[in-house]
């Protein structure tokens, strides 16, 4: 896990590397991805521009509704390459129902002033398949620490390469 001053990385906000910082640092030869915050899949195609291939499984976290087909058009462009799983909710630390306020695409969150009540799930219950390294991204606007939390038992047990937003 790479934790850099925003000053460090503030030039590569969205650009097609930056959750892993540069284009194939991640070195082994077949990976696992659980993505936290898919939106539309911007970082889908961006992992599998990187990683074609080595990516063996991919599994996308997307809460909005509105916004989950986009996801699942996206996803469909790289299905021939690996197994990839799309999922309508977000992951935290329990399975539940939240409001969750839909804002500017990149600023959407769990809110108690949203107007948009969407599923909440633990990654821990959910049955991942890992083939190679697991590697979990969470870019979802300062739930991490609750995400991880739901996630503790993967964690423990895959040890993944981290790439987590902080706010």
């Amino acid at each position: 896990c790479r934790i850099q001053p925003y000053a460090a990385v503030k030039d590569l906000l969205y650009a097609e590397d930056f959750y892993w910082l540069q284009k194939h640092a991640l070195t082994e030869p077949e990976l696992t991805i659980i993505d936290a915050g898919a939106f539309n899949g911007d970082t889908m195609t961006s992992l599998f521009q990187a990683y074609g291939r080595s990516i063996k499984r991919y599994y996308a976290f997307e809460p909005m509704p509105h916004i989950y087909p986009q996801l699942l058009q996206t996803a469909a462009n790289f299905s021939d390459i690996t197994d990839i799983t799309c999922v309508n909710a977000a992951l935290y630390n329990q399975n539940v129902l939240m409001p969750f306020h839909k804002g500017v695409p990149r600023s959407s969150k769990l809110s108690a002033n949203g107007d948009t009540l969407v599923q909440c799930r633990k990654l821990d219950d959910f049955a991942i398949e890992v083939t190679g390294k697991a590697c979990l991204k969470m870019d979802i606007e300062g739930d991490e620490m609750a995400a991880l939390a739901g996630a503790a038992e993967f964690i423990r047990t895959y040890r993944p390469h981290l790439a987590l937003c902080l706010y």
